[in-house]
C-alpha cells in the first residue's frame, strides 16, 4: 500500500475529531496517529486502542465506497474470513465495526516495512533472504487458502516484513 495514494486531509475524510491535539483523528474507540498506506479498497492507518493501551492498525473502506451496501457487505464478509485465518505469517484480525459512516477493521501494528519498501532501499536481496520472504509467504497464503480465502493481491507492497523479527506477514 502506498501513502503516496492518499493526501491526510483526504483521510481526515474517515475520521472523526481527534481528542489530543497530536493525533489525526479517531475513528471509533481508537485515536488515530497518522496514515500508513492505501489501495483500491480503502486505506490504513497507525492508531492507538485507548481501551487496551495499545498500538494497531485500522483498516477503513474508502468513503466513495462506504455508500455502497455492496462494497460494505463484501468488506464485512472478507473481514469475518481473514478473521478465521490464524497463522504466524497473517496479521491477525482483532475487531470488524461495519456501522458508521465507513466500516473498517483493527489488526496489530506491525513496526517494519513493506517488501517493496525494502527492495526500493537495498535493491536486490540476497538469495536465502527472498527463499525466507517467500516460504513465510506461501506459508501464510496456504492457511488462508485452507480457509477458503484467496488474497487476490499478493505483491511486495502486501508483504510485511517485522522489524527486529525475521517474519514475513500477510
Amino acid at each position: 500500500m502506498q501513502a503516496a495514494a492518499w493526501t491526510e486531509s483526504m483521510a481526515r475524510q474517515l475520521l472523526s475529531p481527534p481528542t489530543h491535539p497530536e493525533m489525526l483523528g479517531r475513528i471509533g474507540r481508537y485515536e488515530v496517529e497518522r496514515l500508513i498506506g492505501s489501495g483500491g479498497m480503502g486505506v490504513v492507518f497507525k492508531a492507538f486502542d485507548t481501551e487496551l493501551n495499545r498500538p494497531v492498525a485500522v483498516k477503513a473502506l474508502a468513503p466513495h465506497l462506504a455508500g455502497s451496501g455492496a462494497a460494505r457487505n463484501r468488506f464485512a464478509r472478507e473481514a469475518r474470513a481473514a478473521a478465521a485465518v490464524v497463522h504466524d505469517h497473517v496479521v491477525a484480525i482483532h475487531n470488524v465495526e461495519s456501522e458508521g459512516a465507513s466500516p473498517f477493521l483493527v489488526m496489530p501494528y506491525v513496526a517494519g516495512e513493506s517488501l517493496q519498501q525494502r527492495i526500493d532501499r537495498e535493491g536486490s536481496l540476497e538469495l536465502c533472504e527472498i527463499l525466507r520472504i517467500v516460504k513465510q509467504t506461501a506459508a501464510g497464503l496456504a492457511a488462508a487458502h485452507a480457509q477458503g480465502l484467496v488474497h487476490r493481491d499478493v505483491k511486495p507492497s502486501n508483504i510485511l516484513l517485522e522489524q527486529g523479527v525475521e517474519r514475513a506477514l500477510l
